[in-house]
């Protein structure tokens, strides 16, 4: 009987032991999807960037860093709900995220100040494109 409970303990740690070497890797893999998203982020190649952050989240879906980035690659393209829904579940996942919060408060922001100045030109201010992009 004791023989039994040990084989079942030792059959239990190893497979917990796999399961994480698993997630270890995939958390790696994850993070190199994200660090390539960034890059090409930063290369204004916003389509390769969303499909690299698209990857690093299906691998690790808590993966916090993924999804700030991801939100600034849409701030980028000024698809503002986007970003924002983007940076609101990094917040879910880690709410003290510094980098999540500061985008988060910057897209919001802009997003304001672009309605303030489309509604400004409802009004009657001749607000061109030009003059919303420089906001």
């Amino acid at each position: 009987m004791l023989h039994a409970r040990a084989e079942e303990t030792l059959e239990r740690a190893a497979k917990l032991r796999h399961a994480s070497e698993q997630a270890r890797v995939r958390w790696g893999w994850a993070k190199e999807s994200a660090l390539r998203g960034a890059l090409a982020t930063k290369a204004e190649r916003w389509e390769e960037a969303e499909r690299c952050f698209a990857q690093a989240l299906e691998l690790d879906p808590e993966h916090v860093r993924a999804y700030a980035a991801r939100g600034a690659c849409y701030a980028n393209r000024r698809m503002y709900a986007e970003a924002i829904r983007d940076f609101d579940r990094a917040l879910k996942i880690d709410p003290n995220d510094g980098a999540a919060k500061a985008y988060k408060a910057a897209v919001e922001e802009k997003a304001r100040r672009l309605e303030r100045a489309r509604s400004g030109a409802n009004v009657g201010a001749r607000a061109t494109t030009e003059d919303l992009d420089s906001l």
